[in-house]
């Protein structure tokens, strides 16, 4: 896991950092610099890295977590001589799993600020790798489900039904994405109107440390909010297309 994760990430930052020098290139006289911007609603999903955490959940008969997460959120950006620059807020809804003893639930959310570079583009489309840095967190809840209170005082004389722990901290997020401009005005002067777009990556956070109420708990597994991703986006934007000229006439 832990290798896949660094070679993603270093396969994505060597495109990003490459990314201005192959588009003069491979362009050439011609090429356009773009300056615009866009907003949009962003829903997806995400895999998280729960594994260390359902094999301590298993020995003790707790029902393992779904290692997906429902993502939806929203973001902004603009874009200045084919630079990308904005930010970006996600929420993480995991669901609920049980058994007849135990029920499992997760949840989260992260914000990030982005820089890009556009690699590629035409009147209708546009495709930029892009870096993240930010942070966020994540709570799991575990529920004894033999010890449900039907009775408001039961609850009040033992309330140590239910147990919440938390993780977060730096987040480092690599993606590529490909925006779509399918309604509106297009043309070699410009693009505007509705954005239809496509987000994959894999978010990073590394460490992980347990807290349960504030306190951080010793011995707990590697777990958390890292792992790839796949969203799409729905917004609105335009971008000005200007023609750079090739320095090597």
């Amino acid at each position: 896991m832990k290798k896949t994760r660094y070679t993603l990430l270093i396969a994505l930052g060597l495109i990003f950092i490459c990314a201005p020098s192959q588009d003069i290139h491979a362009q050439g006289k011609g090429s356009y610099r773009l300056s615009g911007g866009s907003g949009f609603f962003i829903a997806g999903y995400s895999f998280l890295d729960l594994k260390g955490m359902n094999n301590r959940f298993r020995p003790y008969g707790i029902q393992e977590m779904e290692e997906g997460s429902v993502s939806f959120g929203g973001g902004g950006q603009f874009m200045l001589n084919n630079w990308v620059i904005g930010g970006e807020g996600h929420g993480l809804s995991g669901g609920t799993s049980e058994n007849q003893e135990y029920r499992t639930t997760h949840s989260g959310g992260y914000g990030l600020f982005d820089l890009g570079y556009v690699v590629y583009s035409t009147p209708l489309m546009l495709i930029y790798p892009v870096l993240g840095i930010g942070g966020g967190g994540m709570v799991v809840s575990v529920t004894d489900r033999s010890k449900t209170p039907v009775d408001f005082d039961d609850l009040i004389k033992s309330p140590g039904r239910e147990a919440y722990i938390g993780t977060g901290g730096f987040l480092l997020q690599a993606s590529l994405s490909a925006d779509f401009y399918v309604l509106g005005s297009r043309g070699e002067g410009g693009t505007g109107g509705f954005l239809v777009g496509l987000r994959a990556g894999y978010l990073w956070q590394p460490g992980s440390s347990w807290y349960f109420n504030k306190d951080e708990l010793s011995g707990a597994p590697e777990a958390g909010l890292s792992g790839p991703f796949i969203r799409l986006a729905l917004g609105g934007g335009g971008h000005g297309r200007s023609q750079k000229q090739n320095q090597n006439k």
